[in-house]
């Protein structure tokens, strides 16, 4: 009887030990990541203890963004990498309208921060202009 080779292909994604670092060289974490990690997986492992409110958070790699789309794999890191925490304000924009209202956005997310209204500031008429 004749038995033919069953060939197997896996790929198994071995941890690796990253360390975050913030530009100034101060170190934010030490990760034992997956290949398969993203952007969202180390943001999560690192907490909110490297950010506060209204801060965008970017992790680098050399001078490449780790971005959503993008996994540990796919930017080739390996283990001993450094990465760097990149900290900066949020952007914001701010809107007028005619419905007595100004809004606060956050750009990146398109999120409505606040609603500034206009009975609250002693007026009731079309906002129509508004600035930081």
């Amino acid at each position: 009887e004749r038995h033919l080779p069953v060939v197997v292909s896996c790929l198994l994604q071995a941890a690796m030990r990253i360390v975050v670092l913030t530009i100034g060289g101060e170190e934010v974490a030490r990760l034992d990541a997956e290949a398969s990690w993203s952007l969202e997986d180390i943001l999560q492992e690192i907490g909110e203890t490297a950010t506060t409110k209204g801060t965008r958070r970017r992790i680098l790699y050399g001078q490449q963004e780790l971005s959503h789309e993008h996994t540990l794999g796919k930017l080739d890191v390996r283990n001993g990498a450094q990465l760097t925490l990149v900290l900066s304000r949020a952007q914001r924009i701010v809107t007028a309208s005619a419905d007595c209202t100004a809004k606060i956005w956050e750009v990146e997310s398109g999120k409505c921060l606040d609603t500034l209204e206009g009975l609250l500031y002693g007026h009731d008429k079309t906002v129509t202009c508004a600035a930081f």
